[in-house]
């Protein structure tokens, strides 16, 4: 063959080879190694690199021209060894228009025999879609990892013939290990059950084994760091192709504060059980959906009936009297239809031919986005209570009419005392008088025929007549003070205490009192009554001074001492005689006295009537004092309307 045949023949052997590399999708160029100049390229390496050109274009191009690197550029010369044999790695980089490429890339150096220059002879393969798999699949493993530690669940593939293990790191977290354990077997799994649940555990995991069934359990376990934590295990066949059952895999969890609140719950619930049967109260709910009724242990006790029994809405109705059924039935049908509550007390009939009881029903509906979906109340024994009301009532009912009977005799008796009182007073002061008048009488008329004694003698008689005289205007005065019908309404006491020490000067006028009332004075009261308490203690003030230097008598607010909330304090001063504080506990009784009748005269009636007036305001009195530095008494009253204290 001569050369002009031999040239055209390997010319056609170049274009189907060239045809045949722009079928491939890979890309296969030439470059020189130095420079990086394009000498060829396919249009697989066109395709790779996103170009908007042919491959014809390609040829005399710069390759960092055509790229963006992402690795230092001359990669391929850090890949060839010395003597430019094949070398294959992976490659990342940025076509210009910005798309990530992965590629496979493999080429060998040769020498151009005409130029002399080293050539690289490249081939790649677009890998992107590969490594985008990869990476998603490390992600969804990294995902799945964290979902299992997050959870706190840990893997575990047991295989059957040597009983050794692959874990998780949760696993091994579970059982107080940090770090995964060179090797784990079921034995050490067995080591770190508790003996009381070993036995137990592995009679279930032989017993999986022997029937190929699932394993499941919990137990309690001592961690390495001595911890004892409760976990679940449970484990499935795993068969070859064969049908032989080789591997176990399975899960680990620790559930100890599961564990926990489950006790705590049922610790919870006999608590709850215990103070249902002691208040023998229980709870219901009614599913209007199922129609199904739940009771608890105390509502079956109340009803006669074993714990756990359910029974329809009609049955438990029945359970009521029949003078109650009415109202428990119209009840939780307004509850059913409008939500309406309920609380009766209503008579019931348990079962077992148990006596009838009464009994507390309460109940309210249950909504759901705006639906009543369940009825929910409460259900207890009020017997007892009911008996105990009944009782009282009776007692009440006697109580009122023994109350009746003696406030009748009382009435009666006050009747007759009063009218004795009346009887005697009046009966007393006719001869008391006559004595006051025929004493004056001799002693004016025929006092020269008296020696000395006899006078005195009349004397005697005329003081002691004048004396009882006042005691029983006094007395009735008292007995006026307590019958005296009311009239309350909000009065000043500073200008009933200025009438008071006014007509006291024109009694006494040659006394020189120095008197003062200042102050908030305004109080409520009946206004006759309270004179008759500020006569008494003014009077008492007026009189018990006559032996000081310079007399002063004062009333007024007394805001810091002790009054009742609503109350206000009044007090009377004076710098007269003053008293035994010791005796004070005297004062406020009829006939009682601190002072002798000659060195200041009185009956002792006054401060018991003051007393008795100030009780019926439903205000307190009080005296403060000491032998020669005067005294002070209190009073409180209210300071706004009020009933009539009792």
């Amino acid at each position: 063959m001569n050369k002009k045949a031999l040239s055209e023949e390997k010319s056609q052997e170049l274009q189907l080879f060239s045809r045949l590399l722009d079928f491939t999708r890979d890309g296969v160029y030439r470059y020189t190694f130095e420079e990086g100049r394009i000498l060829f390229a396919n249009s697989g390496f066109v395709r790779i690199l996103d170009l908007d050109f042919p491959p014809g274009q390609v040829a005399g191009k710069l390759l960092k021209d055509l790229l963006v690197y992402t690795e230092e550029p001359g990669t391929v010369r850090q890949h060839a060894d010395a003597k430019g044999e094949i070398h294959d790695f992976e490659y990342h980089f940025k076509t210009l228009k910005g798309a990530d490429r992965w590629v496979w890339h493999d080429s060998f150096i040769s020498t151009d025999p005409k130029t002399g220059q080293k050539v690289v002879e490249a081939y790649v393969r677009d890998i992107t879609e590969h490594k985008r798999s990869e990476s998603a699949l490390r992600d969804s493993e990294e995902r799945l990892r964290f979902a299992r530690e997050s959870s706190g669940i840990g893997a575990w593939d047991l295989d059957l013939v040597d009983h050794t293990a692959f874990r998780s790191i949760e696993h091994d977290r579970i059982f107080g290990f940090p770090k995964l354990l060179p090797r784990w077997t079921y034995e050490m799994f067995l080591e770190h059950v508790l003996p009381e649940d070993r036995v137990a555990v592995d009679e279930k995991f032989r017993r999986a084994i022997a029937t190929q069934s699932n394993w499941n359990f919990e137990c309690r376990i001592r961690r390495a760091d001595g911890q004892v934590r409760w976990i679940l295990a449970a484990g499935r066949h795993q068969f070859n192709a064969a049908g032989a059952a080789r591997r176990m895999a399975g899960i680990v969890q620790d559930i100890t504060e599961r564990k926990q609140t489950d006790q705590a719950l049922k610790d919870s619930l006999r608590l709850l059980n215990s103070t249902g049967e002691m208040a023998r109260v229980g709870g219901w709910e009614l599913d209007l959906a199922t129609s199904e009724l739940f009771w608890t242990e105390e509502v079956c006790r109340i009803h006669g009936v074993e714990p756990g029994y359910k029974p329809k809405l009609e049955e438990a109705l029945d359970f009521y009297s029949l003078e109650s059924r009415p109202a428990i039935a119209a009840a939780v049908k307004r509850g059913m239809e409008t939500g309406e509550p309920w609380d009766l007390e209503l008579l019931f009939s348990p079962r077992g031919g148990k006596a009838r009881i009464w009994v507390r029903a309460q109940g309210r509906a249950i909504v759901s986005n705006g639906k009543i979906v369940k009825l929910a109340g409460a259900f207890q024994d009020i017997t007892e209570r009911k008996l105990a009301e009944e009782q009282v009532r009776k007692l009440n009912a006697e109580l009122e009419e023994r109350v009746a009977q003696r406030t009748a005799q009382l009435e009666m008796a006050v009747e007759e005392l009063e009218a004795f009182s009346y009887s005697v007073s009046h009966d007393l002061q006719a001869p008391l008088r006559a004595m006051d008048g025929f004493s004056q009488a001799l002693l004016e008329d025929y006092a020269d025929q008296l020696d000395a004694q006899g006078r005195d003698y009349l004397s005697r008689v005329r003081g002691g007549a004048q004396r009882m005289a006042k005691m029983i205007d006094g007395f009735l005065k008292l007995s006026r003070a307590g019958r005296a019908e009311m009239q309350l309404k909000p009065l000043d006491l500073g200008a009933l205490a200025r009438e008071a020490a006014a007509e006291l000067r024109r009694s006494d006028p040659g006394r020189k009192v120095e008197f003062s009332a200042a102050g908030d004075l305004r109080a409520v009261g009946d206004a006759a009554l309270l004179r008759i308490v500020l006569d008494n203690l003014l009077g008492n003030a007026w009189k018990f001074t006559a032996k000081a230097a310079r007399a002063k008598v004062e009333f007024g607010a007394a805001p810091g001492a002790a009054g009742a909330a609503g109350q206000k304090v009044f007090r009377v001063r004076d710098n007269g005689a003053g008293f035994d504080q010791a005796r004070v506990g005297k004062l406020f009784r009829a006939f009682q006295r601190l002072h002798g009748s000659a060195e200041f005269p009185g009956s002792g009636i006054g401060l018991a009537t003051v007393r008795r007036i100030i009780h019926r305001h439903g205000g307190r009195v009080w005296a403060e004092g000491a032998v020669g530095k005067g005294a002070a008494f209190y009073f409180t009253l209210p300071a706004r309307p009020v009933r009539e204290a009792p």
